[in-house]
């Protein structure tokens, strides 16, 4: 159906690997969208750069090889984590690096120009979130508590807290202005906590989120 249908260029989305057979047959080849800065966060999860509290988010183009989002890029665009992070900012933040580096790499790959090698040196993998990781730590900073909760979210993992015991969680927002000299739980209600981190206060709401 693809040879019968012309296609000038692929282009894939979220999709762990196409053949060759498969990869050759547009006019111009097949590129990949990745929501990172390859070479490093390489693999299936895109929100672990989030995840680990990078200060940019970004998006990478690049042309498909048969080695997992290693193949020359022809676009990166990265934009500022958003101070408050929650998934709409996030999306939003990734989004923009992603129209920027299809308006920048689509008409490179239309022109048959190879893009530019990885620096293998210089790549990571980013593995699917463990169990383990789904529970944020407290001792954490306002901002990187709040990327941890943001990227599981993003990537339908179920956050937790350990509180008096573990707690799911359904969103976190700081408050700004608030102090509190103890660290940990400040109050605790059965849908509601407000809790003292590493710089700050947060309020978290509990509860499951609906995956």
């Amino acid at each position: 159906a693809l040879c019968a249908s012309g296609v000038d260029l692929g282009l894939v989305v979220a999709f762990n690997r196409v053949p060759d057979c498969v990869a050759s047959i547009p006019r111009h080849g097949t590129v990949n969208i990745h929501p990172a800065l390859l070479p490093a966060y390489r693999g299936p999860n895109g929100y672990r750069a989030l995840y680990e509290g990078e200060k940019r988010l970004g998006a990478t183009l690049h042309r498909v090889t048969q080695e997992i989002d290693s193949g020359p890029i022809l676009a990166q665009s990265s934009v500022p984590t958003p101070e408050n992070v929650e998934p709409a900012s996030a999306i939003a933040a990734i989004q923009s690096a992603i129209v920027s580096v299809l308006d920048e790499g689509v008409p490179r790959a239309l022109a048959d120009e190879p893009g530019e090698p990885q620096d293998a040196s210089a790549a990571s993998f980013a593995q699917k979130f463990s169990c383990e990781e789904a529970v944020v730590d407290l001792n954490l900073s306002k901002h990187l508590f709040q990327c941890r909760v943001t990227a599981l979210m993003l990537a339908d993992v179920q956050p937790w807290v350990i509180l008096d015991e573990r707690h799911p969680l359904r969103g976190v927002r700081p408050l700004p202005g608030v102090r509190s000299e103890g660290f940990g739980v400040v109050s605790l209600s059965a849908r509601r906590a407000i809790v003292a981190v590493n710089d700050g206060v947060l309020e978290l709401e509990l509860g499951e989120m609906h995956l």
